[in-house]
């Protein structure tokens, strides 16, 4: 084996071993939805370095089939619909936890519901733990 290939796959071994959480927004009613996220500007300045992130806002959360259909560049809002029986994926990544440190605010409308989760504190405590690595917040 040549240094390359012992990189590589003392680098696969490492990096592999890496846990993967999700938390999903779950609709587990028969109603549609609407769901706004409010991103946090300071986060994303800090993550950013100064430089544009308003294209990875306007394609959050970049999963196939899942798209805003109206985003905001000046209020960092993005708005997508929830179908009946359907989910969101909300956050996704490598670690033990979500952190949701992207999020001001989340605001869900369903037909005759309005929730606002409105700052980091009320979104943490409305997902809860499914299994090791999954969260989720349920609408039913």
């Amino acid at each position: 084996m040549n240094l390359n290939s012992i990189l590589f796959v003392l680098c696969f071994m490492v990096f592999s071993c890496e846990p993967v959480y999700r938390a999903d927004i779950v609709n587990k009613s028969n109603s549609n939805g609407i769901i706004e996220i409010y991103f946090d500007s300071t986060t994303l300045k800090e993550f950013w370095d100064g430089n544009d992130y308003q294209g990875f806002l306007a394609n959050y959360p970049n999963v196939f089939g899942v798209s805003s259909f109206d985003y905001d560049s000046i209020e960092l809002k993005a708005s997508y619909n929830l179908g009946p029986y359907s989910s969101f994926p909300l956050e996704a990544g490598i670690g033990n936890a979500p952190t949701y440190i992207l999020f001001d605010k989340i605001v869900i409308a369903l037909t005759d519901t309005i929730i606002e989760l409105d700052n980091r504190d009320s979104i943490q405590n409305a997902f809860l733990k499914i299994d090791k690595r999954t969260w989720e917040y349920c609408l039913e």
